[in-house]
């Protein structure tokens, strides 16, 4: 069904994904502060169009791996139950290591940028 559908209805499809994201999940809504609020510092810092878009698109990594991670977890506790399984947590800790690394990463970079002071 969704891949003979129209560029249009995919999306759609993927605005219904990014609102249910951010309506379910509290750290897809967290992330998202933290973009707002790193564009918002950009501007007042006074950076170039090309560090804003920087920011943008460094923020917006640790969203999509929360999504990902997120999606996973999903379809594990529909496959599998919310019952505790060791594998089942080594695979989530994996997850929510990817997470922090894609934090880390980031915002580290957007940290050492904003501390050099460096315009692109």
């Amino acid at each position: 069904m969704l891949k003979n559908s129209s560029l249009f209805s995919k999306t759609i499809y993927s605005i219904n994904g990014l609102i249910f994201a951010f309506k379910s999940e509290k750290a897809i809504r967290n992330e998202s502060t933290a973009l707002i609020l790193t564009q918002l510092f950009s501007f007042y810092m006074n950076k170039s169009l090309a560090t804003h878009l920087f920011f943008l698109f460094m923020s917006i990594c640790p969203v999509i791996v929360e999504m990902i991670n997120t999606s996973i977890e999903i379809t594990i506790d529909k496959i599998l139950g919310e019952n505790y399984r060791e594998e089942v947590r080594q695979v989530k800790d994996i997850l929510s290591a990817a997470v922090f690394l894609s934090l880390f990463s980031s915002y580290g970079c957007i940290l050492f940028i904003l501390i050099k002071n460096i315009n692109f």
